[in-house]
């Protein structure tokens, strides 16, 4: 009889055994949904998370290159652009041959059967060029003030990508091969939704990117079944700029008016909420060191906002976390939002704020899967 119940005892281990294992093939991928506005740093964190898991494959390496390539001409060309329109006045350097090297570009940008060896490279001349413009003091005058007052369709990472360049002889040239500092500030769009499946410390990760355009949220609502976790990207250092496409309306604004909507959506009810208010490092810049003010009085976008005499602590945590608040209030009862204050460049603060991220996401995957009960 004993051997009985001792058979039967194994039977049943063998069935939970099995509806555990079923069970974790069932939730081995956890589904995390990245989203942000346009330049938020978002596609950044996802290249130092990938990196991490399984570095950059030499293909990976080529696209970027003449991506970088792309930021430097552009850049280039809307700076004198928005230098005429501001009436900075920056000497005549040879731009017909930077010119020419963008019109090169942008025809091989067009061509799907373009080889990575013809593609447009920087040759000397061109380079000698762009190292005039960027020696000239009113070149980076207008920068900063095109930086500031906004509109023009200028990256952030332009100055550190123009750094690099400087410093290094063989930058864009053919046998040039970008490393992971060069590929972080790689400013390109992310279109339409992007899928990367990466696995984390055993824990296989699907993240969805939305992009940076703003996407009827009814088109992809079929992305959002099952989601464990939704991470928020917004660039703090958007306090003082308004959207290109509309220069009345304050980018940081638009973007926690984006964020209230995404956690107030129903399919989002059961999903962690990790926000990252990134950019800390250019949002200290010039707010501390710049001293441009979170509220510009002649447009009125923050009133109430702290000033950089009310701070004391070198740190700027007064403003910071007034922004903070300014993303948190108005949000459902209970609601739980794990906020993390990011640099998205720089490579160890990220690794340790993912490690935290991932402890979250893992814990609202158990949540969702019933392995913990529901609070």
């Amino acid at each position: 009889m004993g051997g009985k119940q001792s058979s039967e005892a194994r039977v049943s281990s063998m069935i939970e055994k099995e509806l555990r294992r079923s069970k974790k093939r069932q939730d081995a991928i956890v589904k995390v949904l990245l989203r942000g506005t346009s330049e938020s740093g978002k596609t950044t964190f996802m290249k130092q998370l990938e990196y991490e898991v399984r570095c950059f494959q030499n293909d990976y390496l080529v696209r970027m290159k003449f991506c970088l390539i792309g930021n430097i001409l552009e850049g280039i060309k809307d700076v004198l652009l928005g230098a005429k329109e501001q009436n900075f006045m920056i000497k005549c350097y040879d731009f017909n041959v930077v010119e020419a090297t963008i019109d090169r570009d942008d025809v091989e940008n067009s061509s799907k059967f373009q080889s990575a060896e013809a593609m447009t490279c920087i040759d000397e001349n061109t380079r000698k060029s762009i190292l005039s413009f960027w020696a000239d003091p009113n070149f980076h005058k207008a920068l900063e003030t095109l930086q500031q007052i906004g509109g023009y369709d200028i990256p952030e990472t332009f100055p550190l990508i123009m750094e690099r360049f400087v410093s290094n002889p063989t930058y864009g040239s053919k046998k040039w091969i970008p490393e992971l500092e060069d590929v972080l500030l790689v400013r390109s769009r992310t279109v339409g939704v992007v899928e990367k499946n990466l696995t984390v410390k055993n824990v296989k990760f699907n993240f969805i990117d939305f992009g940076g355009q703003q996407q009827r949220i009814k088109d992809y609502e079929n992305c959002f079944s099952g989601v464990t976790a939704v991470i928020y990207v917004a660039a703090l250092s958007d306090y003082n700029l308004t959207l290109v496409e509309n220069q009345h309306i304050n980018r940081l604004q638009h973007s926690i008016s984006l964020f209230h909507q995404l956690v107030k959506n129903p399919n989002f009810a059961q999903s962690g909420i990790i926000l990252f208010l990134n950019k800390e490092d250019l949002f200290m810049q010039k707010y501390k060191h710049n001293r441009i003010p979170i509220n510009d009085p002649a447009t009125n976008f923050f009133p109430g906002a702290p000033t950089e005499a009310d701070e004391i602590f070198s740190e700027c945590s007064s403003a910071k976390e007034w922004l903070r608040e300014q993303f948190l209030e108005d949000l459902p009862s209970g609601r739980e939002v794990y906020v993390y204050f990011t640099n998205a460049l720089d490579r160890e603060r990220m690794k340790k704020i993912f490690d935290s991220c991932a402890s979250h996401i893992l814990q609202d995957n158990m949540r969702l899967t019933g392995l913990v009960p529901l609070d």
